[in-house]
C-alpha cells in the first residue's frame, strides 16, 4: 500500500492510498479543490464507515451531493472530502454485500465534520420494504428533510425524505412496526405498518403544520394608583417569544411573564404610573423567530391598531372641606340671628 500525494499551483494538496499489484494497472481518482474565499463557509468532511461488528469497511463508495463528488474508503474505513463549501449535504454509502445507506449532514463551519456510518449486511432471509412520500397537508407540496423512523421490538430503521418528499427503507425483516415521522414546524405523525416478505409497502404521509403563535386578551386596568397592562401569548409548540412589550405614548416597556403555559396561553404584564391625560398604547410581541405577531381579537398590536386610555386627575378634598366650613358658618349665623330675635322679643314684653 502506497500513500500518493498530489499538488498543483492554485489548488489544495490532496493525498490518497493505492495498492500496487504485479501485472495490474491501478487507477486512483483524486479531486483537487480550490481554496475557499476569505470569510467563506467551508468544512472538511470525513466519513467513517464500519460494519455491524465495528470493523472498518474498505472500498465502500461514498458520495455527497456537492458536485456529486465520490470517494472510496481506505483501510481505516475513511473517505475524506476537503473544503466542502455547503452547510448541508446529502451523503450516501454503498458497498457490495451491504445495505445502502443515506443521510443528510449539517457541516461544521471552518473545521472538520465527522460522520460515522454503520453498514448492515444484506440479510440471508426474504425481506420487505417501505417507501413513501411526505407532504404538507395544506399545500400538498413535498416536504424535504423529514425524519422517518421505523421501529419494532428488535429493530430500528431511519431515513430522511428527499427534495421530492420521498423516502425508502429496504431490506427490512418482516413483521409489525411503528412508523413515526417528524419535521420541525409540523405535528408528529405515527402509524402502524406491517412489513411483508418480498413486498413493498407504499405510503403517503401528510404532515400538519403547527398553528402560528398569536396574542390575545390584551388590555389595561387600574389597580390602586397604578395601571396594569396585560396580554396573553400562545404558541402550540411551546416556544418562548423573543420579546413582549407594551408601547405607551411611543415609548417601549418590556413586560414580564406572570404565569400560564406557553403552549396553552401565558400572561405577560406591566404595572406603571401614568400622568393625567390621554395616552395611546399597543402591544408589540415578537415571536420565537423575531417575527411581529398579530392579535386574534381586538387587542391593539401595532401603531395602526393602537388603543387609547384616559387618566383622570386626582380629586382633592379641599373643596369639600371649604363647603363644610361654609355650612357651619351659615348655621352659626342663623342660630345667632334666631337668638338675637328671641332676646328682642323678651325685652318688648
Amino acid at each position: 500500500m502506497y500513500n500518493v500525494s498530489f499538488w498543483k499551483e492554485g489548488y489544495l494538496n490532496a493525498t490518497g492510498e493505492a495498492a500496487i499489484e504485479v501485472g495490474h494497472t491501478t487507477y486512483l481518482n483524486v479531486t483537487l479543490s480550490l481554496p475557499e474565499a476569505p470569510g467563506a463557509f467551508w468544512s472538511d468532511l470525513i466519513v467513517v464507515v464500519k460494519n455491524s461488528t465495528g470493523s472498518p469497511v474498505k472500498n465502500a463508495t461514498v458520495s455527497i451531493s456537492f458536485r456529486n463528488l465520490t470517494a472510496t474508503t481506505n483501510t481505516s474505513g475513511e473517505a475524506v472530502f476537503r473544503r466542502v463549501p455547503e452547510e448541508v449535504v446529502e451523503v450516501s454509502v454503498t458497498c457490495p454485500g451491504y445495505l445502502p445507506y443515506s443521510t443528510q449532514v449539517h457541516l461544521l463551519e471552518n473545521t472538520t465534520t465527522y460522520l460515522n456510518v454503520t453498514l448492515r449486511e444484506i440479510p440471508p432471509y426474504p425481506t420487505g420494504a417501505v417507501k413513501g412520500t411526505v407532504i404538507d397537508s395544506s399545500t400538498m407540496e413535498p416536504i424535504e428533510g423529514a425524519r422517518v423512523v421505523l421501529t419494532s421490538s428488535t429493530h430500528t430503521f431511519t431515513a430522511i425524505s428527499l427534495a421530492n418528499g420521498t423516502f425508502l427503507l429496504s431490506y427490512l425483516p418482516p413483521g409489525n412496526y411503528t412508523l413515526t415521522v417528524e419535521k420541525e414546524g409540523y405535528q408528529g405523525y405515527m402509524d402502524a405498518v406491517t412489513v411483508r416478505p418480498n413486498a413493498t409497502t407504499t405510503l403517503s404521509i401528510p404532515l400538519f403544520r403547527y398553528p402560528e403563535p398569536v396574542i390575545y386578551s390584551g388590555g389595561v386596568r387600574k389597580e390602586g394608583g397604578k395601571y396594569t397592562f396585560e396580554v396573553t401569548y400562545r404558541d402550540p409548540q411551546g416556544r418562548a417569544p423573543e420579546g413582549v412589550y407594551v408601547v405607551i405614548d411611543g415609548e417601549e416597556h418590556e413586560m414580564e411573564l406572570e404565569g400560564g403555559n406557553l403552549s396553552s396561553g401565558a400572561t405577560y404584564s406591566l404595572s406603571i404610573d401614568l400622568k393625567e391625560g390621554e395616552h395611546s398604547y399597543y402591544f408589540r410581541v415578537l415571536g420565537p423567530e423575531g417575527e411581529p405577531l398579530e392579535a386574534t381579537d381586538s387587542t391593539p398590536y401595532s401603531e395602526e391598531t393602537q388603543g387609547s386610555l384616559q387618566v383622570e386627575g386626582k380629586k382633592s378634598g379641599a373643596p369639600y372641606l371649604l363647603l363644610g366650613i361654609a355650612a357651619l358658618v351659615i348655621a352659626a349665623l342663623i342660630a345667632l340671628l334666631l337668638l338675637t330675635r328671641s332676646k328682642g322679643e323678651g325685652v318688648e314684653e
